[in-house]
């Protein structure tokens, strides 16, 4: 690579170099070694996409893409001519604070260079997954509206009435919905300390009208260390900010891994199939041992997992990242009691009275 940013190519099993050939293109935390990637979930995900779906993975790992876009391309182009790939999907890792975090990197090349029009890139793009990483909220054009108008603060006067807002100005009314323009896989873990729980819940909940295309997985016991942890990579030698962040697991990252390349082995089998068909039409012949089980019965698991926290924050809280409503229209039927017990003694039979109002 031309430019300061780190990579690293694995090629896949000798004994898988006869299937069909795809370059997976990992964006990594640039504050982590890319060994720690290459000797854990790495070959895990290779053997999975081997042994299930007869797929040869080369895998790309980058330190980062989407802030040196046209080295990343001439990476994926040199690399995917080496592996004869004619597809790739794109892997980010992680949601650290700063610019550390393959998540945001990956889905920000991705999101401008998914249709390039000059066809830069040779290989045609399949999906993005994200590991331990979610869809940022500015791809939720009307919660991003509203976080603009958050930003709008009272006037400050010295004279009543001192400091207010004026009506409506913080006014959001949206439906909360994602806008990516490729199908996309979150994974995520329940005792994650980096990426929170009850985040990777807001992402399940603003897309779960499009579960076919942006599925949300969160696996038990998974923190988010345990992806990069082997024997020779001990929490010791992965970074501070990292690990201090981090919940205790009981869990054996070996299996932990396992399990988060089944996952991601499954979707891709699925944009695998889908991109076939589209091409193809329904006479694509499917891959004879692709069954996305564990994907099915991780969805299933997700939703039982997820649904009192979407619950407390949609329906108790009325928390505007989940309902893309303001305050002054959210859903939390608490704020409405709480002004009636303000203002009691009330009259006898008020004219109009509701939780909501």
């Amino acid at each position: 690579s031309s430019s300061d940013i780190e990579e690293m190519l694995v090629p896949p099993h000798p004994s898988s170099m006869g299937y069909e050939p795809l370059l997976l293109l990992l964006v990594a935390r640039r504050d982590t070694r890319l060994e720690a990637y290459s000797s854990s979930i790495v070959p895990l995900m290779q053997a999975e996409l081997s042994q299930n779906l007869n797929i040869s993975t080369w895998v790309l790992i980058r330190g980062a893409c989407a802030s040196d876009a046209d080295d990343c391309i001439n990476s994926i182009n040199t690399n995917a001519n080496k592996a004869n790939a004619t597809s790739y999907v794109v892997l980010g890792h992680s949601m650290p604070q700063g610019e550390q975090g393959g998540g945001p990197d990956a889905q920000e090349f991705v999101y401008h260079h998914w249709d390039d029009p000059s066809e830069a890139i040779s290989p045609k793009l399949r999906g993005l997954g994200l590991i331990s990483a979610f869809l940022q909220r500015r791809y939720r054009p009307d919660v991003a509206d509203c976080m603009e108008k958050s930003k709008i603060s009272p006037k400050v006067r010295l004279k009543h009435p001192l400091g207010y807002l004026k009506d409506g100005v913080r006014a959001c009314n949206g439906s909360n919905h994602l806008r990516y323009p490729v199908p996309t896989f979150t994974v995520s873990g329940s005792l994650d300390g980096v990426v929170r729980y009850t985040r990777i819940a807001e992402a399940f909940q603003s897309q779960e009208h499009f579960q076919d295309e942006h599925p949300v997985v969160v696996v038990p016991y998974l923190n988010h260390t345990a992806l990069l942890q082997t024997d020779n990579n001990t929490l010791s030698d992965l970074p501070k900010s990292m690990t201090s962040s981090d919940l205790f697991s009981s869990a054996s990252p070996k299996e932990l891994q396992r399990h988060v390349a089944k996952l991601v082995a499954d979707w891709i089998g699925i944009s695998f199939d889908d991109f076939d068909q589209n091409e193809q039409g329904d006479d694509h012949e499917k891959r004879p041992n692709h069954a996305p089980s564990a994907l099915h019965k991780g969805l299933q698991e997700t939703r039982e997992l997820i649904t009192p926290v979407i619950t407390a924050f949609h329906q108790l809280e009325g928390n505007w990242f989940f309902t893309g409503y303001d305050d002054e229209h959210g859903s939390c039927e608490w704020a409405g009691l709480a002004q009636r017990m303000l203002f009691s003694p009330l009259p006898p039979t008020p004219s109009s009275s509701s939780s909501s109002s």
